[in-house]
């Protein structure tokens, strides 16, 4: 008599999400017949509707284990079926407050072509470790403070022609 194990693992990209975000969990599986039926899981719980081999729920709360068991259709030899997989337990990262006002200079004209650093700065915002400013790269050079509340540059002759703003 042959023998068949269903097997299935499942995966995600990423097992930390935001707030509000679906994640996509996928189902690999072998030896799962023509007609396989796979049911989705939170919690030890059936998720209605949830019967393919990609699932994407959109209520997954902080520390939920997600599962998936498949039922084969191989008949009369599989063995230990239904499969039931591993769980992904999943973390959910709160949405981060919007930063407050960028502070600074209003008008760059008097920095255009001077050398003379001028910093930017935005309150910190609880909970966020770094920070990523976006800036014009025509006409502004760098200098410091990208992933801090403050970022330093100077501005080049070609900035006036850019009207470009600074964003966190």
């Amino acid at each position: 008599e042959i023998v068949v194990y269903p097997t299935l693992s499942i995966s995600t990209s990423s097992t930390t999400i935001c707030s509000g975000t679906n994640a996509t969990f996928n189902a690999a599986v072998s030896n799962n017949g023509t007609s396989p039926v796979y049911q989705w899981y939170v919690n030890g719980v059936a998720v209605t509707d949830s019967t393919n081999t990609t699932f994407s729920p959109e209520f997954l709360a902080d520390g939920d284990v997600v599962t998936v068991v498949l039922t084969s259709d191989i008949t009369p030899c599989a063995t230990g079926n239904p499969a039931t997989s591993s769980g992904i337990a999943v973390t959910i990262s709160p949405i981060p407050t919007t930063p407050g006002p960028i502070t600074g200079i209003t008008d760059a004209c008097p920095f255009i072509e001077t050398n003379v650093p001028v910093t930017f700065t935005i309150d910190a915002v609880p909970g966020v470790a770094d920070y990523t400013w976006v800036y014009p790269t025509n006409g502004v050079t760098y200098i410091s403070g990208q992933g801090t509340t403050s970022l330093t540059v100077t501005f080049q002759n070609n900035f006036a022609l850019t009207n470009q703003y600074f964003r966190i």
